[in-house]
């Protein structure tokens, strides 16, 4: 019973360390997209207000 639990135990450490750099590394991903998207907009703020602006209204109901 106690080689059981020691087992279990280590399992289970070995599972939140794991989840754990899942968790840093994808946080990390997105963080740095999110830089990239606000860099990308500083860079060329304009552009997709004109572009949305010269779209016509072809919405029937309003």
């Amino acid at each position: 019973m106690n080689a059981t639990s020691a087992h279990l135990n280590s399992l289970a450490i070995s599972l939140l360390v794991v989840s754990k750099l899942m968790w840093q590394s994808i946080s990390i991903f997105l963080y740095n997209g999110l830089l990239w998207e606000i860099e990308s907009k500083k860079k060329e703020p304009d552009n997709l207000v004109l572009c949305c602006r010269e779209l016509p209204d072809t919405n029937p109901i309003g």
